[in-house]
Parts: C-alpha cells; sequence; structure tokens
C-alpha cells in the first residue's frame, strides 16, 4: 500500500475491534487519506536510493463552489524500483483520488479511490532445515546483494480500492454515519524457496510456485449512530453500529518447479515455462456484528463499557466439510482515573476474534481454513504528560491461539500466554530538541497444545522478548530549517519455530537522517535525507 497519498498512519489498539470486526489484540493500521483543505495544494515529490530507485509523484488539493463546498485532492505517483538485491528490481504507479461534498451544513459525503500497482522480482526465502537430534542447524548469513531466485520471479500486484462514506449530523449532539467500501486485488507471483541445502557447500533445491490469477475482493459496509447525552451528573459518549464485510479469495493456480541452485553463490536460472491447470473457485469469509460502547464520563473518572456480537462464516470454494459458522459477544470494560490534571491510571480487559487463515498455495493443505481466534486481554498502567513530553507505561496479558506449519501442514498448534511490560515517552523536551523511545519486555510461552505437547513451555516463533528503539532529532540555531536525527532500534533473540530447535540472535540497527525546509521564488522545499544500518552490518 503507497503512502504518498496518506496524511498519517494510525496504530489503533484495543477497542478497535468493536468497531471493525476480526483484528488481533495488537490492534490495526488505520490509514487517514489526504483531503483538500482551505489552502490549495500543488506538490512535486521526487525520491531516489542508493541502489538506483527513481519516483517521483505530484500531489494537488483544491476547494471549489462559491463557499468552498466541493474539495477533490489528487495524488499520481510512478517510478522505477532497484533493490540491493542484484537483478530484483521492478517498477510501481499509484493513482488516488479524494474528493468531498459539503451537501449542507450538516451533511458531508466523501469519496475514496485508488488504482495501485506493482511489479517486482522477488528475492527467495531460505526454508530451514530438518531437525537432526532435536536441533536446526542455520546456514551462515548469504550475501544478500545475491539473487536466489530467478530474474523472472515476478510479483505482479493490481490493486482497486473504493469508499464511499456518509456523515449527517441529525442534532448538535449526534450524527449518523454510513459508508461502503471495495477492494479488489490481482496478482501473479512466482515465489520461490531454499530447501535441503548443504550449510557448507550451499549447494540444494529451489522451489519456484508459478502461481496465476489470485484473486482477492473484499466488500464493507457499516452504519453508525454516535452522540453525547447526560443522565444527571455522567456524561456519556454512546456509539451504537453494525458492520458488514465480505472475503472473496481465490487461489488461482499453482504450478510447482524444483531447481538445482546454491544458496552461497546463485545460477541464473532460465525460465521454465508451465501449463496452468483451471483458476481455483472462490472461498468466501462473510463478519457481520452489531457492536455498542459507551464512555461515561463522572468527576475524575472514566468509564468504558462495549461489546459486539459477531457471526463469522467461511465457506469454503470446493469442500463443503470444512464449512462452519461460529458466533460470539466480545465485551470490552476499562476503567480510567485522573490523578492529576496530567496524569491518568488506567485498567481494562477485553476479548476479541481473528480470522484463523487459510493455508497458503505452497502448504501441504493449500486452502484450508482454520476457526476464528478467540482472544483475551488484560492491561493496565498511567499515562502521563510533562513539559510537553507524552509517557506511557504498561503491564498487560494476552492470551491467544496460535497457528503455524509444522512439516507443511497449516494447523492450530496451541495457546500461548504473552506477558509483558511496555514503555514509551515521545515529544518535544525543548524547542529544538525532539525524542522518542519505546521498549517492551515480553514472556511469552506456549500454555496448551494441540497435538504436540512438547511446544508447551517453549516460546512461539518469531516473538523476540525485548524489542527498543529510541529517535532524537536537533533543530539547528545556526541553520534555521535544518534539522539532525539519530534513530536506535533493537530486536531480542527470536525463536525459528514453535519447538524451540534453533533461534536467530538479536541485533540493534542504527540510522542518520537531515531534513532541511526553504522557499525557493516563494516555494516551500523539502529537502530529506536517511542513511539506514550505518554501521554496515549484517544480521
Amino acid at each position: 500500500l503507497p503512502l504518498e497519498n496518506k496524511e498519517r498512519v494510525e496504530v489503533l489498539k484495543g477497542v478497535g475491534g468493536l468497531y471493525y470486526g476480526f483484528v488481533p489484540p495488537s490492534g490495526i493500521i488505520n490509514l487517514i487519506t489526504k483531503r483538500a483543505g482551505s489552502t490549495p495544494v500543488t506538490a512535486l515529490q521526487l525520491s531516489t536510493d542508493d541502489n538506483g530507485s527513481f519516483v517521483a509523484g505530484v500531489d494537488v488539493g483544491r476547494r471549489f463552489g462559491n463557499e468552498g463546498q466541493f474539495g477533490a485532492r489528487v495524488n499520481l505517483v510512478g517510478g522505477k524500483l532497484q533493490s540491493a538485491v542484484d537483478g530484483a528490481n521492478g517498477d510501481r504507479y499509484l493513482f488516488a483520488g479524494a474528493f468531498d461534498w459539503k451537501v449542507t451544513d450538516r451533511w458531508l459525503l466523501k469519496l475514496d479511490v485508488e488504482d495501485i500497482a506493482k511489479d517486482v522480482v522477488e528475492q527467495s526465502s531460505i526454508l530451514a532445515l530438518p531437525a537432526v537430534n532435536g536441533k536446526i542447524t542455520l546456514p551462515r548469513i548469504p550475501d544478500p546483494r545475491n539473487r536466489i531466485a530467478p530474474d523472472w520471479a515476478n510479483y505482479d500486484a493490481k490493486g482497486q480500492n473504493v469508499q464511499l462514506r456518509n456523515d449527517f449530523a441529525l442534532t448538535d449532539n449526534w450524527v449518523w454515519t454510513v459508508e461502503a467500501g471495495r477492494s479488489e486485488l490481482e496478482r501473479d507471483r512466482n515465489f520461490s524457496r531454499m530447501r535441503n541445502y548443504d550449510v557448507t557447500t550451499g549447494e540444494g533445491l529451489l522451489d519456484i510456485f508459478r502461481t496465476r490469477n489470485q484473486k482477492f475482493i473484499n466488500r464493507n459496509v457499516r452504519t453508525e449512530l454516535a452522540g453525547r447525552f447526560e443522565t444527571g451528573p455522567v456524561t456519556h459518549d454512546f456509539t451504537f453500529g453494525h458492520s458488514r464485510n465480505t472475503l472473496s479469495t481465490s487461489l488461482g493456480n499453482t504450478h510447482t518447479v524444483s531447481v538445482a541452485q546454491n544458496l552461497y553463490n546463485p545460477r541464473d536460472i532460465a525460465e521454465i515455462p508451465v501449463a496452468h491447470g483451471q483458476d481455483a473457485r472462490s472461498s468466501h469469509t462473510r463478519d457481520r456484528g452489531w457492536y455498542v460502547f459507551d464512555r461515561a464520563a463522572l468527576g475524575d473518572w472514566l468509564l468504558i463499557a462495549g461489546a459486539r456480537a459477531s457471526k463469522f462464516e467461511f465457506e469454503h470454494a470446493t469442500d463443503k466439510s470444512q464449512d462452519y459458522t461460529k458466533r460470539k459477544i466480545s465485551p470490552t470494560v476499562a476503567a480510567v482515573w485522573k490523578l492529576t490534571p496530567a496524569t491518568n491510571l488506567y485498567a481494562g480487559y477485553l476479548e476479541g476474534m481473528e480470522d484463523g487463515g487459510i493455508a497458503r498455495p505452497t502448504a501441504v493443505n493449500a486452502g484450508t481454513s482454520l476457526e476464528p481466534l478467540v482472544t483475551r486481554q488484560w492491561e493496565g498502567g498511567v499515562k502521563t504528560e510533562w513539559r510537553g513530553v507524552q509517557a506511557n507505561a504498561a503491564l498487560f496479558q494476552i492470551e491467544r491461539p496460535m497457528n503455524g506449519e509444522v512439516d507443511g501442514i497449516y494447523q492450530r498448534l496451541g495457546e500461548a500466554r504473552l506477558r509483558g511490560v511496555e514503555l514509551s515517552a515521545g515529544g518535544q523536551i525543548s524547542p529544538r530538541w525532539g525524542i522518542f523511545s519505546s521498549m517492551q519486555w515480553i514472556d511469552a510461552e506456549f500454555t496448551k497444545a494441540e497435538n504436540d505437547q512438547r511446544i508447551v513451555g517453549n516460546r512461539p516463533a518469531n516473538t523476540p522478548g525485548v524489542t527498543a528503539s529510541l529517535f532524537v532529532e536537533h533543530r539547528l540555531a545556526a541553520i534555521p530549517g535544518l534539522a539532525l536525527s539519530a534513530g536506535a532500534y533493537y530486536t531480542g533473540k527470536r525463536e525459528v519455530d514453535a519447538f524451540n530447535r534453533a533461534e536467530v540472535d538479536g541485533f540493534p540497527r542504527y540510522d542518520l537522517g537531515a531534513r532541511y525546509r526553504t522557499k525557493i521564488v516563494g516555494n516551500q522545499l523539502d529537502l530529506a535525507a536517511t542513511v539506514e544500518n550505518v554501521t554496515d552490518k549484517r544480521y
């Protein structure tokens, strides 16, 4: 998804599941589109990198009408993509439009459209070797510049997104919202992976999954009534709504070829023609639900309560024995106490459901769907603000079923419990200094096993015990408009699989950056440059 036409990126945690249905406890990503404001916008963007990529874009926003009741913001972007991997190149484009019409003082219509395309050569993945005596031997790090995949291993995708939203103010305190959207993605993919390689010589097999005509169509409708009212000394922010989401998935058709390849010194591979079979029929998932949410304020207390009644249906493309329907009421409760005007203490509990997923085309049981995951989350902490710096400290526990592949079969592994501490702080500590930092410790382990009890007590795969980041920016007094920045990011050790038979080391990454704002002939000019991984290390 391109970001050139996005105003900002939000992470909606916790209660986001009430509004949007099936989401993981970590939350969802919400992309806010750029729209036309009172000030006209005409902007040109150019970017390049040391690999040779070149992308250009134009951003135009205007308001029209006697009272500026019509707005239009259009973004056009296109360019060539070059990666650090030799020969893993491609191109992309974006056309996006955000339109709005203030029909009356109480009625607003919004329309968003996106047309996206990206065609790039995709680097091969590396499959872990089978375990020997309970241990997996990892290969040494290959040279990241070497392309293991063939130069015809394209990932070619096209997408169209459309969303129409209607907001109508029934009164000064109540708003009725209706929105509908449709997203369609079509892609061809020649995904490859190395397996059965010799860790010393690198000789092994490269599986190339030649997939054609994958298609994903998502349709969403939502209506919501939101408003404010009072019952005695209590003020309520109340929301009541219904949403329905339908996803149609066609895995297309996949033909697999295997060729000899070397992990450390890869060879060019001539294109192998294949005869593609008939496209797979579409599977359908339907998620619909009613939700209600109330934020009740009384003095220094804020009480939050909500629930979503969900109905999730899955209809398999060909195997009706995999069809199922699941219903659940997911509650959310929380309390916030204003300890001081700048400090809040809070605690809460929520439940949610997320899609169990469909086995990918490369799995032994490709196309198999797993039932939704039901998660439970407890959290408590403190939020405060001091001299422009916002800080948060939280304790949390999440109980969540885990899915994954074992011996190529996508399946329910068991249930994991994740306990942790999360700290964050950020803001302007002075007019010229800004700091943004975060740290998280997670104690994660499997508490239940679906089939193999050996995973109980193990750490889930790809779950670091510690992650941390620190970003600092300084605006130079000697050169107005110039700001220098530095960032440090750390990811701790991670297990390779649920059986904890191998782990990858933790690693830090250090970045440097600079940005400069000036004017040329009355026009604003922003220049930005970043250097990632300044130590030039491989991990």
